[in-house]
């Protein structure tokens, strides 16, 4: 009896530490998936943007939501979409500066348009990393 008292004893000091692992797993997935959302969110608010209508401080606004997002993302990701994350920030970047540059002709619509497809090209690499983790 005291024999399988100990061995269960054993038994259960053994597996909570696995089950608390396992836990802390699934939080950091849970974080990371979250976040995933999160850009999304903000991706699809970014590309809702009316620039006639609104202007371009309601792109620079969806701008800083997206590049937020994509922060929280890089933190939660445990370096899983790191090359993908930096890609489309730096599209981004890009994209603004292209908005809003000074030095850039009055007519920039070639640049814009190839920085939009940077961003666009940028953003499928990310979704389909990030798709396998999160689905």
């Amino acid at each position: 009896m005291i024999r399988r008292r100990r061995t269960l004893r054993l038994s259960v000091c053994a597996v909570l530490p696995i089950i608390a692992i396992a836990a802390c797993g699934d939080d950091d997935e849970a974080a990371y998936c979250d976040s995933w959302a999160s850009v999304r969110t903000a991706f699809a608010g970014f590309r809702d943007v009316d620039v006639v209508e609104n202007g371009l401080e309601a792109v620079r606004g969806q701008l800083a939501e997206l590049e937020s997002s994509l922060d929280a993302l890089r933190a939660s990701s445990e370096d899983l979409l790191t090359d993908e994350a930096e890609a489309l920030g730096a599209a981004l970047d890009e994209l603004a500066i292209t908005l809003t540059s000074t030095d850039l002709p009055v007519d920039r619509r070639a640049e814009v348009r190839a920085a939009a497809d940077e961003v666009d090209a940028a953003w499928a690499r990310l979704v389909a990393q990030a798709d396998v983790d999160c689905g």
